[in-house]
C-alpha cells in the first residue's frame, strides 16, 4: 500500500491593483534636448497587506492613440518620484511596451509612475499624443513569494493625459516635385516654388528676401516681374539688372491654417537660351520683416519645413519635320498615284504651334522632264489640301495651308504628299525629289513667329524603263495523286516583278491529261484567285485576273485540281504529266504590256494520277537467339486495299534452315514458310485497312551467329517486290496492281529496302 501526504485546500486571495490614470493636458514644442511628460498613472494595491506580500511590476503596454508617430519621440521611459524605473521600452507601431522590475511594497498603498520622453521632430503643427492601457492584461503586476499575477482593476480601458506638439509657429509643406525643368520664352506662370504653410493661428510674414541668378545675361533679360500668392495676399517684385541679385517681395502676407504658397513669374518672349533659378530654400528666416502672430503680437521664431526651388533651363522652342517615305523608288512613264512623302510636324517642347505654309525644293536629274505633273498635299483622313503643278522652269513650289496645323508637345500633325502621274517627258534615270523646308509657323502663346530650320526630304523617283516580270524558278518534286474526288496542288507559280508593280491578266497551262480534272482553280496564300477553262484534253486557261503584284515582291500561285472519282475500267489507267506555265500576260499600272521573262516553265514535276495511293511501309529488324526477323507495317491512309504481290530477297554470310512471313515475330498466322534456299513469296492475299496497320514479320529460322570468313555474322533481308490494288470487282483489277507494282519498284531500289541484321 502507498500512501501519499495529506493535501489539504485552503482560501487564497491574490492581490489586486486599481488603476487611476492622471497628468494634465499639456502643449510642447520640438525640442529634442528636453524630456516632457506624456501622462501618469497610479497602481493602488489591495490584499497584500494581510498577507504580507511585496508586489513587482513587470510590464506596461500604451497604445498612442494621437495622430502623432511614436517615432517622433526618444528616450521614452516610465518613471516613479522622478528616478527611472523601466529598463527598456519597446514600440510596436502604436504600442510601446515599458518593463520595469519595480516593487511595491506591503508596508505602501499605491505607487504612480510617470510617462516622460523627448520630442525629436513633429508632422505638423498640432500633432496629439495620447496614451491609453486598453485592456487589464497590458499591465502585469506580480506577488514576490508566490508569483501569482494580481488582479486588475477596472476591467475598462482607460486614458491618460492628451498632449499636443507644435513643430513650430509655421511649417513649410511641400510635396513631390520636379525641380529641373526645361521651358520655352513666352512660358507663362511659370513656378518657381510651391507648398502649403501651416499655422495654428492668424500670423504676418514680412518681406521674404531670396537671391535670384541666371545662367548668363541679366535677370531683368528672362523675367519683368515675380509674383508671392498666399492664400487670397499677392505681392510683386521687379527682376534686377544683374546676373544675380536679390528679389524683394516687400510687404506683409497673413497666413491663417493651412494655405497654398506660390512664387511664380511670366517668362519673357524674348528671353534668351539660359537658365535661371533662385539659391534659397524658403523657412522663416526668409522673411526679414517683422513676423508675428496677429491676435497678440507674439513674435514668431521657429519653423519646420522648407520650399525647395525649381531650376529652369530656357531653350528655344522647336519644330521638329520628318518623313517616313524617304527611299528610292523605281517609276515608269505614266505611272500613276505615287506616294512622295508622309511629312511629320512634331515638337518636344512645351509651345503651342501653328503651322501656316511651307516650301518644296525640287531636285534631281533632269527633274525638269517631270513637268506637267501634279503634286498634292493630304491631310491624315485623305482629304486633299494644297496642289501645285511641276513646272520647268521652276525649282520651288509653295503649300499654303488652308487651315493651319496647330502642333502641341506628343502630339504631331502629319500629311501625305503624292504625285499624280509620271509625265510622258520622262526618259530612263531621270530623277525627282522633294525637299520640304521653309516652315512659316508662329507660337499661339506669344503671336510671334516660331523661327526654326526643319527641313524632310521626300522619297527619290527614278525612272527605268518599262518594267519585267520574271517567273522564279522552283524546287519540283514528283506526285501521287489518287483519282477519289480528292483536291491537290498540281502546280506552282512564282512571279516577281521589276521596274514597278505588275497587274497579271491571262494564264495558260498545258501539259496534262485535263480530263481527269473535275475543276481546277488558281489560289493566292490559300485565296481564290480565278478559275480555270479547259481547252482540248490537256490545255486550262484563265482570262481577266486584275491582281496587283508589288514591285520587286515574290508572289506565289497555287494551281490546285478537284480530280475526278475513278469508277469504271476506263478510269484506270494511270495519266502522267508535267503541267507547264505555256504563257502568262502582264500590264504595268498604266496599261502597258510587261514582258515576261522567261516566256514559259515547268510548274510541276511529275505529276501520276492513279485510282489507289501508295502504300506507306515501315521497315525493322529484330536479332533473335537462333533466327533473325524482318518486320513490315503497311498502312494505307487513303483506303482499304489489297496486297497480292509481295517478294523478299534473302542473303548474308550465315544461314538459316526456314523463312517463314508470319504475323508475329517468329510466330502467329503463317502466310509462307518455306526453305532457306527458296525464294519467300506471299501465298493468297492481305488486306489493309485504313483504320489499323497491317504488321508482317519475316523470319529466318535456325540462324547459328557464329563468325564465318573473319567477318560479323549477318542476314539480309530486303523487299524486292510489292503490289496491290483497291477492294472492289473489276476486270481489270490485276492489271491495275501490276501497274501499282511497277511504279513501286519505279520509285524505291530493292537495296533502299532491304536491311542486315547482325
Amino acid at each position: 500500500i502507498i500512501e501519499t501526504p495529506l493535501m489539504q485546500t485552503v482560501t487564497y486571495t491574490v492581490a489586486q491593483i486599481n488603476v487611476t490614470t492622471g497628468g494634465t493636458d499639456s502643449t510642447y514644442k520640438v525640442d529634442s534636448t528636453k524630456l516632457v511628460e506624456f501622462g501618469q498613472f497610479t497602481l493602488t494595491a489591495s490584499g497584500n497587506t494581510a498577507n504580507n506580500k511585496d508586489l513587482t511590476v513587470k510590464s506596461m503596454t500604451l497604445t498612442q492613440k494621437g495622430d502623432a508617430s511614436l517615432d517622433y519621440l526618444s528616450d521614452l521611459a516610465l518613471y516613479r518620484n522622478e528616478e527611472k524605473v523601466s529598463t527598456d521600452a519597446i514600440i510596436n507601431g502604436r504600442d510601446v511596451t515599458f518593463l520595469l522590475d519595480n516593487t511595491i511594497k506591503y508596508t505602501s498603498t499605491s505607487a504612480t509612475y510617470v510617462v516622460k520622453g523627448k520630442i525629436v521632430t513633429a508632422e505638423r503643427v498640432g500633432d496629439k499624443f495620447q496614451f491609453q492601457m486598453k485592456y487589464p492584461e497590458n499591465l502585469e503586476v506580480i506577488e514576490d513569494t508566490t508569483s501569482f499575477r494580481a488582479s486588475i482593476f477596472p476591467a475598462t480601458a482607460m486614458d491618460l493625459a492628451s498632449y499636443t506638439v507644435n513643430g513650430a509657429d509655421l511649417k513649410f509643406n511641400q510635396g513631390p516635385m520636379t525641380y529641373n525643368k526645361t521651358i520655352i520664352p513666352g512660358a507663362k506662370g511659370v513656378v518657381f516654388y510651391s507648398g502649403t504653410i501651416s499655422t495654428l493661428g492668424t500670423v504676418n510674414l514680412e518681406n521674404l528676401t531670396l537671391t535670384a541668378i541666371a545662367g548668363t545675361g541679366n535677370i531683368d533679360e528672362i523675367v519683368k516681374t515675380f509674383y508671392l500668392k498666399v492664400g487670397g495676399n499677392v505681392l510683386s517684385a521687379s527682376a534686377v539688372n544683374t546676373n544675380t541679385g536679390t528679389i524683394l517681395f516687400e510687404g506683409t502676407v497673413a497666413v491663417n491654417g493651412t494655405q497654398n504658397f506660390v512664387i511664380y513669374a511670366d517668362i519673357k518672349d524674348t528671353a534668351p537660351a539660359t537658365s535661371i533659378k533662385f539659391l534659397e530654400n524658403i523657412s522663416l528666416g526668409e522673411f526679414k520683416g517683422v513676423n508675428e502672430y496677429a491676435s497678440n503680437g507674439e513674435n514668431i521664431s521657429s519653423s519646420i519645413g522648407t520650399f525647395q526651388p525649381v531650376n529652369f533651363t530656357i531653350s528655344a522652342a522647336n519644330l521638329t519635320l520628318s518623313n517616313s517615305i524617304s527611299s528610292t523608288k523605281t517609276v515608269v512613264k505614266n505611272d500613276r498615284n505615287i506616294d512622295l512623302a508622309n511629312i511629320e510636324f512634331s515638337t518636344s517642347t512645351d509651345v503651342q504651334a501653328s503651322v501656316k505654309s511651307f516650301k518644296a525644293t525640287l531636285t534631281g536629274t533632269n527633274r525638269g522632264n517631270f513637268k506637267g505633273g501634279t503634286v498634292t498635299l493630304y491631310d491624315a483622313d485623305g482629304v486633299a489640301l494644297v496642289s501645285n503643278t511641276i513646272d520647268s522652269g521652276s525649282s520651288t513650289m509653295s503649300f499654303l495651308l488652308p487651315t493651319a496645323a496647330r502642333i502641341v508637345k506628343n502630339s504631331a500633325v502629319s500629311f501625305m504628299v503624292k504625285l499624280d502621274q509620271v509625265s510622258t517627258y520622262v526618259t530612263g534615270g531621270d530623277e525627282l525629289k522633294l525637299i520640304f523646308n521653309t516652315v512659316y509657323a508662329t507660337n499661339i502663346t506669344t503671336s510671334n513667329e516660331l523661327i526654326n530650320t526643319a527641313t524632310a526630304t521626300s522619297a527619290t523617283l527614278k525612272v527605268v524603263s518599262a518594267g519585267q516580270v520574271n517567273i522564279v524558278s522552283q524546287t519540283l518534286t514528283n506526285k501521287l495523286i489518287k483519282l477519289n474526288g480528292s483536291t491537290a496542288t498540281v502546280g506552282t507559280i512564282k512571279f516577281k516583278p521589276y521596274n514597278g508593280d505588275a497587274v497579271l491578266k491571262t494564264l495558260t497551262l498545258a501539259g496534262m491529261d485535263v480530263s481527269k480534272f473535275s475543276k481546277v482553280v488558281l489560289k493566292d496564300s490559300g485565296s481564290l484567285v480565278a478559275t480555270f477553262v479547259k481547252s482540248g484534253t490537256n490545255e486550262l486557261y484563265v482570262d481577266n485576273i486584275q491582281q496587283t503584284i508589288a514591285a520587286d515582291a515574290i508572289k506565289l500561285y497555287e494551281v490546285e485540281a478537284t480530280m475526278i472519282s475513278a469508277s469504271t475500267s476506263g478510269d484506270l489507267a494511270p495519266s502522267t504529266g508535267k503541267l507547264i506555265l505555256q504563257s502568262a500576260t502582264f500590264e504595268n499600272t498604266n496599261g502597258q504590256d510587261v514582258q515576261v521573262v522567261p516566256s514559259s516553265a515547268d510548274i510541276s514535276a511529275t505529276n501520276t494520277l492513279v485510282k489507289v495511293s501508295p502504300l506507306v511501309t515501315d521497315i525493322a529488324t529484330i536479332k533473335g537467339s537462333n533466327y533473325a526477323s524482318y518486320k513490315i507495317t503497311l498502312q494505307s491512309p487513303d483506303g482499304e486495299v489489297k496486297v497480292t504481290d509481295l517478294v523478299l530477297a534473302v542473303g548474308g554470310n550465315v544461314t538459316g534452315t526456314t523463312i517463314s512471313l508470319t504475323s508475329s515475330e517468329n510466330g502467329g498466322t503463317v502466310y509462307s514458310s518455306v526453305p532457306y534456299t527458296t525464294t519467300p513469296a506471299l501465298s493468297g492475299s492481305i488486306t489493309v485497312d485504313p483504320t489499323a496497320p497491317v504488321v508482317l514479320y519475316v523470319n529466318v529460322e535456325g540462324v547459328t551467329w557464329s563468325t564465318t570468313s573473319n567477318s560479323d555474322p549477318y542476314v539480309f533481308i530486303g523487299l524486292s517486290d510489292l503490289g496491290y490494288s483497291d477492294i472492289f470487282s473489276d476486270a481489270s483489277e490485276a492489271n491495275h496492281a501490276n501497274m501499282l507494282k511497277n511504279y513501286k519498284s519505279s520509285l524505291t531500289s530493292i537495296t533502299d529496302l532491304g536491311r542486315n541484321i547482325k
